[in-house]
């Protein structure tokens, strides 16, 4: 309880908010056993199957293929963005095109009536 006799909130507390991040139980010894095994089975596991890969596999040609197939993509990839930026490219142009008709359109029109005003006012002969 605080000096107005309501209780005070745990979390208003400044000792809570600076408390710190709280200790993690350490994982038990069976768990850890557990996770050690079927680390170690799966790694077994592995190194027999990539030992039962044929040896007619040639792994020159395949790394030779994905290096090919792994260009051509990056041909494409490089093709296809100059394509892309070239059609933003046309897409801006239009763009300020329109901006430079309506803006060049606005500026005639107003000289044009500003003319045609002092055309109409009576001159003043002194």
């Amino acid at each position: 309880m605080n000096l107005n006799g309501k209780r005070t909130k745990k979390k208003d507390n400044p000792h809570y908010i600076f408390r710190g991040k709280s200790k993690r139980k350490p994982k038990k010894q069976l768990r850890q056993i557990i996770e050690a095994s079927l680390m170690l089975l799966i790694g077994i596991n592995l190194v027999l199957f990539l030992n039962q890969v044929p040896g007619v596999f040639d792994f020159n040609i395949f790394f030779a293929e994905i290096w090919l197939n792994v260009f051509e993509s990056l041909n494409q990839l490089i093709s296809s963005l100059a394509k892309i930026s070239g059609a933003v490219i046309v897409f801006i142009l239009l763009i300020s095109s329109l901006f430079l008709i309506v803006g060049g359109t606005i500026r005639l029109l107003r000289i044009l009536l500003l003319i045609q005003k002092q055309k109409s006012k009576p001159k003043d002969k002194v």
